[in-house]
């Protein structure tokens, strides 16, 4: 195998070497930093801040708005129903083991836990449209949450693919990159209201 370089490109690479490193040690130090960060944990970050206030809260309530936040930019938002939650139980481990058990592979690197005082609200709606039985709206926050029957559609990116899809919404934004949710989400709904 081999791999050329154009001009630019090792100049780019240059002005990225240590010391007196090799075109090869400055590719390799690279990748192995590429690799070590695909196989660090998302962070996580909980409302309340405290993490045992965060749990007695979660006690309390049973439930909670997840926020997912992928490597591609896009968020998925979820509702976590944890019932079975108690005193004694390991947060984290409820949390690695259950909604977030496959981060990798869905490519997640932070998730936000936020505890619904009230579990009915997820946050004031600022639009939004209907597409055959399903409500698409976009919340203060940008977030884009779907609903099918006044139920919460969990994984909302593919939905919103499909939907775009049927629509004729390009999946692309201005950039001609994909969007992510809330950008494809804000298309879909302006598509809808037009």
């Amino acid at each position: 195998m081999d791999i050329s370089l154009s001009d630019y490109s090792y100049n780019r690479l240059a002005t990225l070497a240590k010391g007196f490193e090799t075109p090869e040690q400055v590719i390799n130090r690279l990748i192995d930093a590429f690799e070590s960060d695909q196989n660090k944990r998302p962070e996580l970050f909980f409302n309340p801040v405290n993490e045992d206030e965060f749990k007695q809260a979660l006690i309390d309530s049973k439930q909670v708005k997840v926020e997912m936040f992928k490597g591609d930019g896009s968020c998925e938002i979820g509702t976590w129903n944890a019932r079975s939650i108690s005193a004694d139980s390991s947060l984290r481990a409820n949390i690695w083991s259950g909604y977030l058990r496959g981060w990798k592979e869905k490519g997640i690197v932070r998730a936000v836990f936020t505890v619904q005082n009230d579990p009915e609200h997820i946050g004031s709606v600022i639009e939004s449209a209907k597409w055959h039985d399903y409500e698409i709206s976009r919340l203060e926050s940008g977030s884009i949450v779907v609903e099918r029957e006044g139920h919460p559609v969990t994984i909302v990116k593919p939905f919103l693919r499909k939907v775009a899809e049927d629509l004729k919404v390009d999946l692309n934004n201005a950039n001609g990159n994909q969007m992510n949710t809330r950008q494809l989400g804000g298309a879909i709904i302006k598509k809808l209201k037009a």
